[in-house]
């Protein structure tokens, strides 16, 4: 039995497809880092651990991006739940908006987790982290 295009091609069905895409963006981090990664985050370091500092920033990218796509997917739904817009906009062009957007905010994620990896990293990495000065002992 096949489903029409009509139920398929939906606003909902957009949104949960944001809200999927959301939640990969956000185990990315967790669930895809390699061992040798993880060893690399764990280690000790002289001064500061360049992968840490690494790690939280992709970390952020992750989180940022997660949360837009579920916010974006919750908002569709309480909007299409609100106003009712399946049923006065066609089924294509809610596909072709809704896929293109999705494709658009990934393309972006992507490109700003690569230029952080080759610019930010470098710049945090050799910057050492600023530490109080001791007061100097009063020898009166």
């Amino acid at each position: 039995m096949a489903i029409p295009m009509i139920e398929i091609f939906t606003i909902p069905n957009i949104s949960l497809l944001y809200q999927l895409f959301g939640a990969l963006i956000l185990g990315w981090a967790l669930a895809l880092t390699p061992d040798n990664e993880i060893k690399a985050r764990a280690g000790t370091y002289w001064n500061m651990n360049p992968h840490f500092l690494n790690a939280l920033i992709e970390q952020r990218y992750d989180a940022f991006f997660g949360v837009i796509m579920l916010v974006i997917g919750y908002g569709l739904q309480l909007f299409e739940n609100l106003f009712s817009l399946s049923n006065r906009i066609s089924p294509v062009w809610t596909w072709k908006l809704g896929t293109a957007s999705i494709a658009i905010i990934f393309v972006i994620y992507v490109l700003a987790r690569r230029r952080h990896r080759y610019k930010k990293v470098i710049d945090l990495a050799h910057s050492s982290p600023k530490t109080p000065q001791e007061p100097k002992p009063d020898l009166d």
